[in-house]
């Protein structure tokens, strides 16, 4: 007898199998006899009701006014052409959806549109409060007083849409692309538009109160009579814009790109600005003179190529300016602040620096000596300006202080244009 085997081990073995066969049988006998109810879901394309899984469906030019469509998973469903008019979107999950030309004035659209797509749409009116549209595209579309307020609209792309007098409070645009929009008498009032692109886009009368703007591209907009009070303007491209009439009261204007933007009747804007106008337009070489003449200010200024050789600029607060390419050479700068200003390719040679603050100031390719060159690079943690406006209408600091750190906390360095 072979070891460890016993005829009772055997019988036991072979009852445990048949078992297993026997409730196997058993489970393929209770699926087929499941009644249809329990049968994997199939969409009602004909007839959509509220709560239905209704991805993929074809409902191109089908009639759905006022229908409530809410709750209802719409992921990569056809509404081209079809009639939304009022219907009721709310809480639907419609990524990757497509309502291209479709008409959505009136409806309520509070759901995840991720990815969707609405171009030449009609959503007049609409109401898309605290939406998701992340990189949804409504290129054309027609979007009058449509309200966003705290809409995602990141990476959204909004080229020659019409969305005059809509609602977009605390709405997030970052890296939206907005070429050519009409966003004329739009309610933008502390929404984030971090690097967002309007370029030729309208803004006329819009409100920017407290709007992040830092890095967006506004080259050759219409932001006449606009209110950015208490705006962010870090690096800010205006460059060929109109601001002509705009409020610029509190705003926090850290190099801005403003060659040939037209600035006459600005209000309330910082006294570098004012000072640079000629013929209604930004110009470089007149805010050159004005500090050559006594302007001390020019805290965040455009200064890039300017020839400011052989002028006092003792005590000028250069604080964040652009100075890049800019001539120095010769200058008295004995006081001058240069607390994280942009030098790069800057002519700082044979000048007086005594008491000068280079405090992480960007000296890439600066003629200077080695000695202030190491200053900067020891300040070099402070990085780029944090400091935005608050929430509470509070005025921005006149001058904000670095906080002392060690300088092996380093951030990273900001970024060139």
């Amino acid at each position: 007898m072979l070891r460890g085997w016993s005829p009772r081990r055997t019988r036991r073995a072979g009852a445990s199998v048949g078992l297993g066969r026997a409730a196997l049988l058993a489970l393929l006998a209770a699926l087929l006899a499941a009644p249809a109810s329990a049968q994997p879901h199939k969409p009602r394309c004909s007839d959509p009701q509220p709560g239905e899984i209704l991805a993929i469906c074809d409902f191109s030019g089908a009639d759905l006014a006022g229908r409530d469509l809410s709750r209802t998973d719409l992921r990569e469903a056809n509404f081209q052409r079809a009639n939304l008019q009022g219907a009721n979107l709310t809480g639907v999950l419609a990524g990757r959806a497509n309502f291209s030309r479709a008409v959505l004035d009136g409806a309520t659209l509070g759901g995840n549109f991720e990815l969707a797509l609405f171009r030449e749409a009609g959503l007049v009116r609409s109401d898309a409060r605290q939406g998701v549209f992340y990189r949804a595209d409504f290129s054309g579309a027609r979007m009058e007083r449509a309200l966003f307020e705290r809409a995602n609209l990141i990476e959204a792309r909004l080229e020659r849409a019409d969305l005059k007098g809509a609602g977009l409070r605390l709405a997030n645009l970052s890296g939206a692309v907005a070429r050519r929009a009409d966003l004329s008498g739009a309610d933008l009032a502390r929404a984030v538009l971090a690097s967002s692109i309007f370029l030729e886009a309208r803004l006329t009368g819009s409100v920017l109160l407290e709007a992040n703007l830092s890095r967006a591209d506004f080259t050759g907009a219409q932001l006449t009579d606009a209110n950015l009070t208490g705006g962010y303007l870090f690096e800010t491209d205006f460059r060929g814009a109109s601001l002509a009439g705009a409020t610029l009261q509190r705003a926090v204007l850290i190099r801005p790109w403003l060659q040939g933007a037209e600035v006459s009747r600005l209000r309330n804007a910082p006294r570098w600005l004012t000072e640079a106008v000629a013929e209604g337009r930004y110009s470089t070489p007149r805010l050159a003179r004005a500090i050559g003449k006594g302007l001390r200010d020019a805290q965040g200024a455009d200064l890039r190529n300017a020839d400011l050789s052989g002028l006092d600029l003792s005590g000028v607060d250069f604080s964040y300016a652009d100075l890049s390419g800019a001539n120095l050479g010769g200058d008295n700068l004995t006081g001058t602040l240069l607390l994280l200003a942009k030098l790069r390719g800057a002519r700082i040679v044979g000048v007086n620096l005594s008491g000068a603050v280079l405090a992480g100031a960007d000296l890439t390719e600066a003629e200077i000596e080695t000695h202030f060159r190491r200053e900067s690079e020891y300040w070099g943690h402070i990085g780029e300006p944090r400091w935005v406006p608050t929430q509470t209408g509070d005025p921005a600091p006149s001058r904000p202080q670095p906080a002392a750190a060690a300088p092996e906390a380093t951030s990273p360095a900001p970024a060139s244009r």
